[in-house]
């Protein structure tokens, strides 16, 4: 059993950074990990009670010699808030720190040699602009006595953290902070409320209040434009409500798709894999004669098939799946006469990633292309590791910054037939 020891000050130099954003140091042989730290930074670090064998997280307690890269946040709610974890970081630096990232888990988790890793994990594409981006938010609420707190979770916990703006934010979900803390204080009881989703299209504004009470405030009805919003991407009209998984940032997703297209190619017929509202099945045909969408949640799918219909398309399927289960997977008929008519599977699973998906693709067919696009480096490397025992060749990996200040990254990575 590991024992836990007090804490106590210590000065520390930072190697680099890891996945989390955690800056990386060493003290008398112990692995500290220490969020908000940059590369280069010499510190005096609290070293806190061991949280694994050899591994310890700190605390900045003075910045003795900044990294060089270290810049000024620009959020005063920087480090109480838990939604950005590199604002102190230059875009230079946080774009090559995303790409080692991808790097990392591909070396440590898949087992990829470094020089393969570092040659097909390609820059990061930066994504303008960095603040302001954000279309799409959750609002946790939380009542301490008389008080009544709006806003987001502080770092590692379900503490709210009161927020009246938010950098990230763009502008349109930013105005509906105020009224949103004055129309919850004057409820009689706020705590009925959970929660509260935020989005906006290129056209109006949802809100969805998650609780016991889920009429939404007549202080808030002006701000509520309908049931649904759109938004276009690559010649194509999407419609979404409040509760759909969409991008967060829709210059962003402009980059993403394109990116998808391009590792794509064409051909006869494409799989789209946790394919959501259709944000890669509709353009995906204007490149193949034939596509088919499959996916879980029934509100997403009906949204897809109304796509689909609103932008007079044809020749695309639509399917409801469980992409976890052995069922699910079963269900898409993913079989031998099936896949020798598939030239592409594009797989956009969740954080959890899709090793049942990567198990099956893994085994023997005819697909000449897998497009892989993920939002978490540790579970894409877990599936990259099964496809490649599965023959397949990791060509290039494509991080892009979709979401700049923070330490996530999304990735296309396009696999073909070793």
């Amino acid at each position: 059993m590991v024992q836990s020891t007090p804490s106590t000050i210590s000065e520390v130099v930072v190697e680099r950074l890891i996945i989390g954003g955690l800056g990386l140091a060493w003290h008398d042989g112990r692995t500290i990990l220490i969020p908000y730290a940059a590369p280069g930074d010499r510190l005096l670090v609290e070293i806190k009670a061991e949280k694994r064998r050899g591994v310890h997280h700190g605390r900045i307690d003075t910045i003795v010699t900044a990294g060089p890269d270290r810049i000024e946040p620009v959020c005063p709610l920087y480090g109480r808030c838990g939604g950005c974890q590199l604002q102190h970081l230059s875009q230079e630096a946080a774009l090559s720190v995303k790409r080692s990232f991808v790097i990392d888990a591909l070396r440590r988790l898949a087992r990829v040699a470094a020089v393969d890793a570092e040659n097909c994990v390609w820059p990061t594409q930066p994504v303008q602009p960095v603040v302001g981006y954000r279309q799409r938010a959750q609002l946790h609420i939380y009542q301490h006595g008389h008080k009544t707190a709006v806003g987001f979770h502080a770092p590692n916990s379900h503490r709210v953290i009161d927020t009246n703006h938010c950098a990230i934010l763009c502008p349109q979900l930013n105005q509906l902070l105020p009224p949103i803390h004055q129309a919850i204080a004057d409820l009689d009881r706020p705590l009925r409320l959970s929660h509260i989703d935020l989005a906006c299209g290129e056209s109006g504004l949802l809100l969805a209040l998650h609780g016991r009470a889920p009429l939404t405030p007549p202080a808030l009805q002006p701000f509520v434009t309908g049931d649904n919003c759109l938004y276009r991407v690559n010649g194509v009209e999407l419609s979404f409500r409040a509760g759909n998984f969409t991008q967060a940032n829709f210059v962003g997703n402009q980059h993403l798709v394109a990116k998808v297209l391009e590792q794509a190619g064409s051909g006869h017929q494409a799989l789209d894999l946790f394919c959501g509202i259709g944000n890669f099945t509709l353009p995906l045909r204007q490149q193949f004669d034939r596509v088919t969408g499959w996916d879980l949640c029934p509100s997403s799918i009906d949204l897809a098939r109304q796509n689909i219909v609103n932008n007079g398309l044809s020749d695309i399927a639509i399917g409801h799946a469980d992409l976890f289960s052995p069922a699910g997977v079963t269900q898409l008929a993913l079989d031998e006469s099936a896949l020798s008519k598939t030239d592409c599977v594009v797989l956009d699973p969740p954080r959890e990633g899709a090793a049942l998906i990567s198990q099956r693709l893994a085994s023997p067919n005819r697909i000449k292309r897998v497009v892989y696009v993920s939002c978490n480096p540790a579970t894409f490397a877990r599936d990259t590791a099964v496809l490649v025992a599965g023959g397949w060749r990791l060509h290039s990996v494509h991080p892009i910054d979709m979401f700049p200040l923070t330490h996530h990254i999304e990735l296309v990575a396009l696999f073909v037939r070793s």
